[in-house]
């Protein structure tokens, strides 16, 4: 199931590995006319949305206003195998 996140990149590997997994989930570039090609992946922040949308943002302010749920890469890789189903991961449920 698609859900609206939140992601935090840390460097440009970081946004390829974590895009890579979003698109095997089943999100796309929402300007890329749903193509899974690596985009900005010097962006601070990428944001997902339940309708498989992701987008990306430059500013801390639109990162913490955001209501999205925060996930790292390590949650991402956990999901990622079973996005359908619900997890607790460090101690927080991520569904």
């Amino acid at each position: 199931m698609l859900k609206n996140y939140k992601f935090n990149p840390k460097s440009e590997q970081q946004s390829k590995e974590m895009q890579k997994l979003l698109f095997s989930i089943g999100y796309f570039w929402i300007n890329n006319n749903g193509y899974n090609t690596y985009s900005y992946t010097n962006a601070k922040y990428l944001f997902t949305y339940s309708d498989g949308s992701l987008t990306y943002a430059d500013y801390a302010e639109d990162f913490s206003q955001s209501s999205h749920q925060y996930m790292t890469l390590d949650q991402l890789q956990i999901y990622a195998l079973h996005p359908s189903q619900a997890y607790t991961i460090y101690g927080k449920e991520i569904n």
